[in-house]
């Protein structure tokens, strides 16, 4: 258990965060402010650190945080050696370890891009092709910033589950 003051902070059930972290800022959106909150990477040491600030800022801590990070991610334990700042490896479970009661999870950032723009109604996405969209068809989501990402999302037509397929490009 951590001796941080966040570590300390009562976690509300009723409280999710929604993490994008990349090489110039972190930003979150919760369900218990009305704002996004934004962090500069570069000013942070690690993920941890970005993590006691917002729990202080927010004075709780979220019962989930899920983190959608670019880099290489180990998909057994959701470790991310993150590609766009110098920051060491961050670990989910070193992370539930630090803020016990506080579940974490980590997805490619591009994934979490994609899903994003799946539910969102107001984002101003661009048709790259002519014609009527199929409702199951092929997402294609790319995005050029601190790095370049891609991420593709198909629908198995046996389960109309979501598969995402995302990576640096």
């Amino acid at each position: 258990m951590s001796d941080s003051p966040a570590s300390k902070l009562e976690v509300n059930d009723k409280f999710v965060a929604g993490m994008d972290a990349g090489g110039t800022k972190v930003s979150i959106l919760d369900t218990i402010s009305s704002n996004l909150h934004r962090f500069p990477a570069p000013k942070y040491t690690d993920m941890y650190a970005v993590l006691e600030d917002y729990f202080k800022s927010v004075q709780a801590r979220p019962r989930k945080v899920v983190i959608a990070i670019g880099g290489l991610r180990d998909d057994e334990t959701g470790d991310v050696q993150v590609t766009n700042v110098d920051w060491p490896i961050f670990s989910p479970g070193e992370a539930e370890r630090r803020y016990p009661g506080t579940k974490f999870e980590t997805v490619h950032d591009l994934a979490g891009t994609a899903a994003g723009a799946i539910y969102a109604s107001s984002m101003n996405l661009k048709q790259l092709k002519v014609g009527e969209a199929k409702a199951n068809g092929p997402i294609i989501a790319v995005t050029i910033g601190t790095g370049v990402g891609i991420c593709t999302v198909i629908t198995d037509p046996k389960t109309k589950q979501r598969i995402f397929f995302s990576g640096e490009g």
